[in-house]
């Protein structure tokens, strides 16, 4: 990591209100080297990360609110399953165990 006093590029500025999260939250450690200072993840910072690091649920898998459910009709949060908005318990009944 460069040192220097060359200016810091717009773009990179626009991740310092981040930088400064991680240093107020304690997520990064400042290590002092010979060639100059290196800033790394803390270990629980590392493996939280790594908990993270998987692909984005799919919109199968996200909650919808305001509809109806299309097995019992009742108004409540449902979840996509096929091509049908169904509640938790429709979800559950066989019928409808396959389509997920």
């Amino acid at each position: 990591m460069s040192t220097s006093n060359e200016p810091i590029p717009v773009l990179a500025r626009q991740f310092d209100p981040l930088l400064r999260e991680l240093m107020a939250f304690s997520l990064v450690q400042k290590e002092e080297r010979a060639d100059g200072v290196s800033w790394v993840l803390t270990p629980t910072a590392q493996r939280r990360l790594s908990e993270l690091d998987h692909p984005i649920p799919e919109a199968s898998s996200m909650f919808v609110v305001g509809h109806r459910c299309d097995g019992c009709r009742e108004h409540t949060v449902t979840r996509r399953v096929g091509d049908q908005l169904l509640c938790a318990r429709c979800q559950a009944l066989p019928e409808h165990r396959a389509a997920g």
